[in-house]
């Protein structure tokens, strides 16, 4: 038992150190639709709710909406990464990509995303 307890403690200080911080959860369903929300850090929206304009640094934010999926993460520096899915189909930072983003940030506003 004790050959677990050094494993069983590094495996803790993982799960404790990612993400660190206040973690923020907005969840909607209803009959056949779920919608979910989860950020972490300050998030920013364009002026005109089209994109996503920053994170603070080590912050993301995970949006779900049935099949559609956006996951945005931003590093120490604070630079953007971004993974998409439209039902269930990835998508590129292309044209569609963007309209993709501009559709969920409107999505996010109306769930009530608090941003700066």
């Amino acid at each position: 038992m004790k050959k677990y307890i050094p494993v069983l403690l590094l495996l803790l200080i993982v799960l404790v150190s990612c993400h660190r911080g206040k973690v923020t959860t907005i969840r909607t369903s209803d009959n056949n639709n779920y919608r979910q929300v989860k950020y972490s850090g300050t998030v920013s929206f364009t002026a005109d709710s089209m994109a996503i304009e920053g994170i603070s640094p080590g912050g993301f934010l995970v949006y779900n909406n049935n099949e559609d999926y956006l996951e945005v993460n931003s590093n120490r520096e604070g630079q953007l990464s971004f993974e998409m899915k439209e039902n269930g189909n990835n998508l590129l930072m292309d044209e569609q990509g963007r309209e993709f983003i501009a559709k969920a940030v409107k999505d996010m506003l109306l769930l009530g995303v608090k941003t700066r």
